[in-house]
C-alpha cells in the first residue's frame, strides 16, 4: 500500500479538531480538511448528512467537485468515440441523459453550437456544480436541468440527438425510460450511449475485487439490476431499444483504459471509496481491513505508469434512431410514452442516485 503523505498523517488529529469547531458553529475547519485530502468529501458527505443544511449543502457540493474531477477523468478517452457516433452538426438540438457535473456536456454544446443542448441529471449537488462550472465555460447554449431522463416530460420531437455517457446502465425500467428519449427525438433523432461490457472486458473491476476480497467471493447483483452492467449483453441492447422505439441500432465493442488517478496515492483515494470497495471492505475486522487495504495498494502500484494507474476496460458504443411511428410496448401493452410514466414509481434514476435519498449516490462504477 502507498505510503501516507503528509497532509493524511495528523487526519485524525485535524478531524478532531473540525468536529469540535463545527460544534461551535465554525464550518471552515471541516471544509477545509475535506479540501485537502483527496476522497474525504465524499465520506464526509455521507456521514454529516444530518448535518445543519448549510454545512451539507458546502460537503455536498466538494463531494460533487471530486466527482466531476475524478469521473470525468476516468474515463475521457472514451469521449471521442462517442462523440463521433453522434455526429453532431452545427445547429443540432442535444440532449445529455445523466450529465452529471457537466464536463461533457460544455463538449456537445462546442460540437452543437448554435444549437441548444440540455444537460439532465438527478443529483442536485451535481447539476449545481454543471451549472456554476459552465457559466465560465464559454458555453452559452448549454442549459442543466434537474430531473430524472426515464420520465421528464420534454416537448415531444424537440431534440436532434440523445447522449447518455455511462449512466443509461441506471435506469430502473429501460425499456419505457428508452421509450421516453424516443419520444423526446424528432423522427430519425440519433441515440448515441457508452455502456460497459461484461465483466471479463473489465479488468479494473476484476482487478480491484479480486485484491479486496482476499479468496472470498465477489459479491454481484442479480442479472438484470441497474447497475454498471445492466446494459454488458449486445443482446439485450438491441431487443431494449427495439421495442422502446428504436431502429437502425448499432452495437460496437470499444477498448480504453481508465484512469483511476494521476499516481498511486490519488488512485487509493478514489478507489478505496467506490461502492465495492464499500461492500468488500464491510464487517472486517482491523487486521482483515489492513491486509485487504494493503493487497489493493499493491495492484495499483503494479498498473502505476507515467501516465497514471491504468487498467484495461471494454465499453460498447451504442447508437440508433428514433422510430418514425411509436408502436405500443409488448410487455405493457402501452405507447412507451404512457409506460414511461409508470417507471415514476421505480425510486431509481438515470445516474444511479435513488429518488428517495437524494443526498447519496450510487457512483457510476458500482457493480
Amino acid at each position: 500500500m502507498p505510503p501516507p503523505s503528509p497532509s493524511r498523517a495528523p487526519l485524525s488529529d485535524r478531524l478532531d479538531s473540525a468536529l469540535l469547531a463545527l460544534a461551535s458553529g465554525r464550518r471552515r475547519p471541516l471544509l477545509e480538511l475535506a479540501r485537502d485530502v483527496p476522497g474525504v468529501a465524499a465520506e464526509m458527505a455521507r456521514q454529516f448528512a444530518m448535518a445543519p443544511a448549510a454545512v451539507a449543502y458546502d460537503l455536498s457540493m466538494l463531494h460533487a467537485a471530486e466527482f466531476e474531477q475524478r469521473t470525468e477523468a476516468l474515463t475521457a478517452r472514451y469521449d471521442p468515440l462517442l462523440l463521433e457516433r453522434a455526429g453532431l452538426g452545427p445547429g443540432d438540438a442535444v440532449l445529455d441523459v445523466g450529465c452529471g457535473a457537466g464536463g461533457f456536456t460544455a463538449e456537445l454544446g462546442r460540437a452543437a453550437a448554435p444549437g441548444p443542448v440540455v444537460g439532465i441529471d438527478v443529483a442536485p449537488p451535481l447539476v449545481a456544480r454543471a451549472r456554476q462550472r459552465l457559466r465560465g465555460a464559454g458555453v452559452g447554449n448549454v442549459t442543466i436541468v434537474e430531473g430524472d431522463a426515464a420520465v421528464h416530460d420534454f416537448e415531444a420531437g424537440s431534440f436532434d440527438v440523445a447522449v447518455s455517457r455511462f449512466a443509461a446502465m441506471y435506469f430502473g425500467h429501460p425499456v419505457p425510460a428508452f421509450a421516453n428519449l424516443a419520444r423526446t427525438l424528432r423522427p430519425g433523432g440519433r441515440l448515441a450511449l457508452l455502456v460497459w461490457r461484461a465483466l471479463e472486458a473489465n479488468e479494473w473491476l476484476e482487478a480491484v475485487g479480486e485484491a479486496l476480497a482476499g479468496g472470498r467471493p465477489v459479491p454481484e447483483r442479480p442479472a438484470g439490476d441497474p447497475g454498471a452492467f445492466a446494459l454488458a449483453d449486445e443482446a439485450t441492447v438491441r431487443a431494449v431499444l427495439a421495442e422502446a422505439g428504436f431502429d437502425d441500432v448499432a452495437v460496437d465493442a470499444v477498448d480504453e483504459p481508465v484512469v483511476f488517478g494521476a499516481d498511486v496515492e490519488e488512485a487509493f483515494a478514489f478507489v478505496s471509496t467506490l461502492d465495492l470497495s464499500r461492500r468488500m471492505l464491510e464487517g472486517l475486522d482491523a487486521p482483515s481491513r489492513r491486509a485487504a487495504l494493503d493487497r489493493l495498494g499493491d495492484v495499483l502500484v503494479a498498473h502505476g505508469g507515467d501516465e497514471g494507474v491504468l487498467f484495461g476496460s471494454g465499453a460498447w458504443v451504442v447508437s440508433a434512431a428514433a422510430r418514425s411511428e411509436v408502436q405500443p410496448s409488448r410487455s405493457t401493452g402501452q405507447p412507451p410514452a404512457a409506460a414511461a410514466s409508470r417507471s415514476r414509481r421505480s425510486g431509481l434514476t438515470a445516474t444511479g442516485w435513488p429518488q428517495a435519498a437524494r443526498s447519496g449516490r450510487s457512483d457510476p462504477l458500482s457493480a
